[in-house]
């Protein structure tokens, strides 16, 4: 299909995705919430935000989530163990647990300005995550808005089952630090000035983002840029020193013990750190294991070494390219995975995603025998 033709049928392609962005937000609906035990500590945090502490936080929060998850859901995310069930009833508990909610500012702020339009906090935290999510299928399939016309009406479908869909009824800050973060590289393509200071929100949004800051400055800046892309990435480090330095946040170890070790403590101030080298050996074991083993993340994986490979090998410039993105956020998994070894895919999707694109890319550019 020549330049002319796509010209032309640009507002019926545009048209598409309006369609394709309203059937997945009616795909959510029909689904409906995940109703994950993150959704507690959120909740949590944005009512401590407005102020309520110990007893008056505990009993807000808990009334928030039993009246948005039905009883069999909050009996699991509440009272399946001894250690929820004194989350459940301790407000000491809940506050402790709560530290490494609170750092994800833009998040709260997002899913309290959300529960001005819900019956609940819960619910908000919902909607914050489908609208993300619809978002990033606008920004992301509108960077393919020129392709075959195959590979364009494929790829929303390829990225709603790459990940899209089931993190977007999840209550984390993944689908909007995900968003962040696309959204930023989708500015750079075409204004990588303004895109290299947008780079400190990515820790106020998840605090591990801190890691992809410097390696989308590095795809954004050119020689005449460098000294605003390392004062970009030194508001951000001071971003995330902030943040964490406020919120009194656990200790790197505290975090991983927690995690990946304990699982669940209810008190994680008070909680020892594990000195037995085969306890971290292990984790790393796992987190090797979920890579290859889950479903799930066994799909990730793929997609995220072939879009690394197409990048690395296409012979272009990775610089303000939506290839270095996806090079970048390659090396911020990786980077992730190494501090911080568990085999969920959301904490991947930001890669999965921009390296979908260049999948995409590649096949529509490809002399194959698809419909024009």
């Amino acid at each position: 299909m020549n330049n002319k033709v796509i010209e032309i049928c640009l507002p019926a392609r545009a048209g598409y995705l309006l369609f394709a962005a309203l059937a997945f937000l009616a795909y959510l609906a029909v689904k409906g919430p995940k109703h994950n035990e993150d959704m507690i500590g959120y909740v949590a945090s944005a009512y401590s935000y407005q102020g309520l502490e110990g007893r008056a936080l505990l009993e807000k929060t808990y009334e928030d989530v039993r009246a948005t998850a039905d009883e069999a859901r909050f009996w699991h995310i509440t009272q399946r163990d001894d250690e929820h069930r004194t989350m459940y009833l301790d407000p000491v508990s809940l506050e402790q647990r709560t530290i490494i909610f609170k750092t994800r500012v833009i998040y709260i702020l997002s899913v309290i300005a959300a529960s001005f339009f819900t019956d609940t906090m819960s619910a908000a935290t919902h909607v914050v995550s489908a609208v993300s999510g619809v978002i990033i299928l606008l920004l992301l399939s509108g960077l393919l808005l020129r392709s075959r016309l195959t590979v364009f009406l494929l790829f929303p479908l390829a990225l709603a089952a790459a990940g899209l869909a089931p993190l977007s009824a999840y209550s984390t800050p993944d689908m909007l630090a995900a968003m962040t973060a696309i959204a930023i590289a989708c500015v750079g393509l075409r204004a990588p000035r303004p895109a290299i200071w947008l780079l400190p929100i990515l820790p106020a949004v998840r605090p591990d983002y801190i890691l992809i800051a410097p390696l989308f400055a590095w795809v954004l800046y050119r020689r005449e840029h460098r000294l605003e892309a390392m004062v970009s990435v030194a508001l951000a480090v001071i971003v995330y020193c902030a943040i964490n330095r406020w919120f009194n946040n656990y200790g790197y170890l505290t975090h991983f013990n927690l995690t990946l070790i304990q699982v669940f403590h209810p008190y994680p101030l008070d909680m020892p750190i594990s000195s037995h080298s085969k306890d971290y050996v292990d984790a790393y074991l796992n987190g090797v294991r979920n890579l290859f083993l889950r479903p799930s993340m066994a799909v990730c994986t793929a997609i995220i070494a072939l879009g690394a490979t197409l990048a690395a090998s296409s012979g272009a410039s990775l610089k303000r390219s939506i290839a270095g993105f996806a090079v970048a956020a390659t090396v911020f998994s990786l980077s992730h995975f190494m501090l911080f070894p568990i085999g969920l895919y959301r904490f991947y999707f930001v890669a999965t995603a921009l390296s979908l694109v260049v999948i995409f890319t590649s096949i529509g550019r490809a002399k194959l025998n698809l419909p024009p």
